[in-house]
């Protein structure tokens, strides 16, 4: 198995990743603050945008990859891939400290977790 369409979203989240980490990093050094956030609150968005994305993105690759081992077409893992990268964009954007109910922070929630979880279900639905 050579995860042909996993591979190609793991490259583009692995990008994003590093692009978060580096805002992160970027904003530490401005503010000169070594852990935590300092107090400042564009670092403490940033620290979540990026823990926010750790925290969901491996499990939704690991589950992409299984379900490619497992059969499912590549029209859902595509279609998978891109709801998951768009709903985390949405997410990031609407992630705002002054608007915490922001309807585009919940939609790219949404947009990350309901993919998630029909990879789940495909999942436990192909060992029946």
């Amino acid at each position: 198995m050579t995860f042909d369409v996993t591979s190609i979203y793991a490259a583009i989240f692995a990008i994003a990743a590093v692009t978060l980490s580096a805002l992160v990093s970027l904003r530490r050094a401005k503010h000169g603050v070594s852990i935590l956030d300092g107090g400042h609150v564009d670092l403490a968005v940033a620290i979540r945008r990026h823990g926010n994305f750790i925290e969901t993105v491996p499990l939704a690759l690991i589950l992409m990859a299984i379900a490619e081992t497992r059969g499912l077409e590549a029209f859902w893992l595509h279609l998978i891939g891109i709801a998951i990268l768009a709903g985390r964009l949405l997410h990031a954007l609407g992630l705002n400290a002054h608007r915490p109910a922001d309807p585009v922070k919940a939609l790219g929630m949404a947009g990350t977790l309901l993919p998630i979880l029909a990879l789940a279900i495909y999942l436990l639905l192909s060992h029946m």
